[in-house]
């Protein structure tokens, strides 16, 4: 559990599908409203074979008033097209 990690964070989950093109679609999306200013933001995505479930995440992650620098990205896996794109 999150909570025993880290103790004082908010939880929220997204699940996205990617098609044969890279377009992504939500069934799953809990993130807030909004972000509160200075929050920080951890990224998860233990398996990323391509960068556009991540694209889609920080886009709409920074919609929602986060800022880039206090958003920080944790892969376990990441495939050689996901890692290119990353650059």
């Amino acid at each position: 559990q999150t909570s025993t990690l880290l103790p004082a964070s908010q939880t929220f989950h997204v699940g996205l599908t990617e098609d044969d093109n890279g377009s992504t679609e939500y069934y799953l999306n809990t993130l807030p409203e909004e972000f509160l200013e200075g929050e920080k933001v951890l990224v998860v995505i233990p398996e990323m074979s391509s960068p556009h479930v991540l694209d889609r995440v920080l886009t709409d992650i920074l919609a929602r008033k986060a800022s880039m620098e206090n958003i920080r990205v944790m892969s376990m896996v990441v495939a050689p097209p996901a890692l290119s794109s990353l650059g």
